[in-house]
């Protein structure tokens, strides 16, 4: 790689990482992930290409791709509020920009996305920020210029917190207004501020090493002996085997109750269908997650007859689509008795991608691919899909067609105080067709509620937010209630 000595003046990146740091812990950590958190995340990329061109790294083609998911992660956040998944959302963009910058760098464990990302991660965010932290101790203690420079800063800043108070003071009695202003900005500096700030200059810190670290490194192929396989043959066939027999009994047993419920010959109440749906359903997620274990352990460090395992291992993965059938009909049951949540929805779709994961293992016994990137490629789509599907307004939305139809009988609106931002312009547009008094009643009292009260920093807002915070607004200025709803 063109990789030029790193710039002496390496630090003047610290300001624009202090700010990025700032906007993380002030914004983000302190309230909540939204528009602060997109930009955040573009000022991280866009110092870090400029700090790589300053260092002359070339930026690795493979790179760009992984640059992408980082753009695409931080623009969700500024549109949707996503509660439920906001954090594992959150933690997706914080692990990106390092393994990101070990792309670039060309630096990663193995040439391709492997079965090693997650040491790649590790390494890029913890192992190589502290050598960049020792490396640029080193360097100051060789740059004497650059170390006295720093000393005399600190020095000249000592020294001015007497002249400054001096000055203060003497500014201060001699004009009201900026008296005023000074002392309205010393009342806002309180401890939590000051806390921010320090916990912002470590953050910037960090950034600054971590790019220092990864920009310097080199690849570091995996030891041989974490690539030799150690499980026998005989060993691995016997506990797939064991497995699939337990499996096949349950999947009989199963089978023949959703045949039941599904061709009507079973039919029992709504309280019934709920109780069967909730009875093993998180077991069966468990269940399928251990499979998922098991199955890759098996492909990575087995060694022998792999004919044998492959057919063993198609066997456990289809037993295990069927369990996870299983659970999705029980799930399907469940709303159907008693409507969508945002957590019956993501549980859902943790299945289909679980579905998805299953189905390229059971495929990659019987043909070669890249396993482990084609499986990340699908997460990742498909949990940034779900990012910006709007899962509460979806929610929302099916809940509202069901209840006009008389499948539910009515709708449960506290659960839209989990996302009410998602629901609001759909309960809002509800209230004017319906003419349930006690629904419009519960209307009411959300929009009531969730009204905006004071403007909040546009950083700490979403687009769905913003748009859903001017739909309270305006119904609360018409005074919306029954009984002017009905005079009109």
């Amino acid at each position: 790689m063109n990789h030029r000595e790193q710039p002496k003046l390496w630090g003047a990146y610290a300001l624009p990482l202090v700010l990025c740091g700032f906007l993380f812990v002030r914004y983000t950590l302190w309230s909540r992930p939204a528009i602060s958190t997109a930009l955040f995340a573009f000022a991280l990329v866009l110092t870090c290409l400029l700090y790589c061109r300053a260092t002359g790294v070339k930026i690795a083609r493979e790179s760009y791709g992984i640059l992408l998911l980082i753009l695409l992660l931080a623009l969700c956040f500024a549109l949707y509020e996503n509660a439920l998944i906001r954090l594992p959302l959150l933690v997706m963009l914080l692990s990106l920009p390092p393994y990101w910058l070990l792309t670039a760098k060309s630096a990663r464990s193995e040439p391709s996305i492997s079965q090693s990302i997650l040491r790649d991660v590790w390494r890029a965010s913890l192992i190589l920020p502290s050598e960049g932290a020792r490396s640029a101790g080193q360097q100051m203690q060789k740059d004497e210029k650059s170390a006295a420079t720093l000393r005399y800063v600190l020095y000249g800043t000592i020294f001015s917190m007497p002249l400054l108070l001096a000055v203060g003071f003497l500014l201060a009695s001699a004009d009201s207004e900026f008296r005023r202003i000074a002392t309205r900005a010393l009342w806002a500096i309180n401890l939590e501020m000051c806390l921010q700030l320090f916990l912002s200059l470590l953050a910037g810190l960090y950034l600054l090493c971590m790019l220092k670290g990864i920009t310097g490194a080199q690849p570091q192929p995996l030891a041989e002996a974490a690539k030799k396989r150690s499980i026998p043959v005989a060993a691995a066939a016997t506990v797939l085997l064991l497995l699939a027999v337990i499996y096949i009994f349950f999947c009989a047993v199963q089978g023949i109750n959703i045949v039941g419920i599904a061709s009507g010959r079973i039919r029992q109440s709504a309280s019934f269908y709920s109780q069967y749906a909730r009875e093993g359903f998180f077991e069966l997620c468990a269940v399928a997650l251990i499979n998922l274990g098991v199955f890759v352990g098996i492909q990575t460090l087995s060694h022998g007859n792999q004919r044998i395992l492959r057919v063993l291992q198609t066997l456990l993965g289809t037993l295990t689509l069927l369990l996870i059938v299983t659970a999705g009909f029980k799930m399907g049951l469940y709303i159907h008795a008693y409507g969508f949540t945002l957590l019956r929805a993501h549980t859902m779709w943790f299945m289909a991608v679980l579905f998805v994961v299953f189905c390229l293992l059971i495929a990659r016994q019987w043909a070669k691919f890249p396993l482990v990137r084609s499986a990340l490629a699908v997460c990742f789509a498909l949990f940034i899909a779900m990012g910006y599907a709007d899962v509460g307004s979806i929610v929302t939305r099916a809940n509202i067609r069901m209840y006009k139809s008389g499948a539910l009988p009515t709708l449960d609106l506290a659960q839209y105080n989990d996302f009410p931002h998602a629901a609001a312009p759909h309960l809002l547009a509800l209230y004017e067709e319906a003419d349930d008094p006690l629904l419009l009643q519960k209307i009411e009292a959300f929009a009531k509620r969730w009204a905006p009260k004071n403007a909040e920093p546009i950083l700490n807002q979403t687009v769905q937010r913003l748009r859903s915070q001017a739909l309270l607004a305006r119904f609360e200025e018409k005074g919306g209630h029954v009984a002017s709803r009905s005079s009109h």
